[in-house]
């Protein structure tokens, strides 16, 4: 993938990312049952992500521990969710590519075996946590 489609998507994930996020903000408690979750909707499990939603509006509503109890990729996800933006819009303000040069960075450290073992592992361990709650 090259630079400019990178950042084309990363534009659509980033505005995709904070209108669901938006919408569920703003949607009454009672009616945030609308998953895009085709794992769960399949199998009637949690997926290893389901919760991160909810974690993340927890976390933008102040509770951290709510937060963290209900899925910990929430902080990962609102992390990504302030900084890639910024980033991209420095990128873009300055004419660099800083940000898919990291994604790059990124994606071969990812690729390396003990690395990628490790991070599945931790998926894995935050599945099993999942379901443990009966998320």
């Amino acid at each position: 993938m090259n630079y400019r489609n990178f950042y084309i998507l990363v534009i659509l994930l980033s505005l995709a990312g904070w209108s669901w996020l938006l919408y569920h903000m703003l949607s009454p408690e009672q009616e945030m049952g609308v998953s895009l979750c085709i794992f769960k909707g399949v199998t009637g499990l949690p997926c290893p992500a389901c919760g991160t939603t909810r974690s993340t509006v927890s976390l933008l509503k102040g509770s951290f521990y709510e937060a963290l109890y209900t899925s910990p990729l929430g902080f990962i996800a609102s992390a990504l969710l302030v900084l890639v933006p910024l980033w991209l819009c420095f990128d873009l303000y300055h004419r660099k590519t800083s940000l898919f040069e990291c994604y790059t960075t990124c994606e071969s450290f990812l690729k390396r075996p003990l690395v990628f073992t490790s991070f599945c592992v931790l998926i894995l361990l935050n599945w099993l946590w999942n379901l443990y709650k009966g998320l």
